[in-house]
């Protein structure tokens, strides 16, 4: 018969074994996530997604805003989340759900801000397995402007908590005006999933009306996996991270 003491230690054994096994089931879970978000980062840059100023690109980029603003500096970098292809979005579906398990956020409805945040938010729903929780959103016509209609597709009932899924989070504008829209039908909202923190205040603006982000990347995260790629340079990377100080600087002389 085992000694008492030899029987702890077996016991003790055991527990070490069981563990190092779990302490090696996490580290191998979170490096097949890192592994995933830095293939769905290339991805992105390599479809054109996110397009950087470079070879090819050294004038970088024009938008809407220039129209009005001619003079203002072009930006050196340019994101676009649209027709995204199947692989990319089955990609975006499970780092989803592991962040949203993750932080274990809580909900009852899934909407995506139209249109980019409509693909994100049903491949997340596809691959959490919730895919009757879907709820829809419009854009329409206001005052000449493209505006969220207050108006919900889907099936809902009143005090449910919805999860708002869209691409990027930048000053947190957007994200306002969608979120007052599915608040204003009686639902409500306290969790956002983006892929991308622009890093230029949407967060802490969000934030400080009630409402957490979470996203995949953040801006000086995306671009250190590109310049680890060799995409872009450090100093293409200082330029993208201080262009909306540039843009402010250029409104305010003019």
């Amino acid at each position: 018969m085992l000694s008492l003491n030899k029987l702890q230690k077996n016991r003790g054994q055991k527990r070490s074994l069981k563990i190092i096994k779990t302490k090696r089931v996490i580290y191998l879970a979170v490096k097949d996530i890192i592994m995933n978000k830095e293939r769905l980062a290339i991805m992105l840059f390599e479809n054109g997604h996110i397009k950087l100023k470079g070879p090819g690109n050294e004038d970088g980029f024009k938008f809407k805003f220039h129209d009005e603003h001619p003079g203002a500096p072009n930006s050196p970098s340019y994101f676009n989340f649209r027709d995204l292809s199947d692989e990319i979005l089955s990609c975006i579906g499970r780092l989803f759900n592991e962040l949203v398990k993750e932080r274990e956020i809580k909900f009852d409805r899934i909407v995506g801000l139209p249109k980019a945040g409509d693909p994100l938010a049903k491949t997340f729903a596809e691959t959490a397995g919730r895919s009757d929780d879907l709820i829809f959103l419009e854009k329409g016509e206001s005052e000449g402007k493209r505006i969220i209609l207050p108006h919900i597709i889907g099936e809902y009932n009143e005090g449910e908590i919805v999860l708002v899924i869209d691409d990027l989070v930048s000053a947190g504008h957007t994200k306002i005006e969608g979120i007052e829209a599915v608040r204003g039908n009686d639902l409500i909202v306290t969790d956002c999933v983006v892929l991308i923190n622009r890093q230029q205040g949407g967060v802490k603006l969000l934030r400080e009306l009630g409402i957490e982000v979470h996203f995949l990347f953040t801006l000086e995260e995306i671009l250190d996996i590109y310049i680890k790629e060799g995409f872009i340079t450090r100093s293409i990377r200082q330029e993208i991270l201080t262009y909306p100080e540039l843009v402010e600087e250029y409104i305010n002389k003019n």
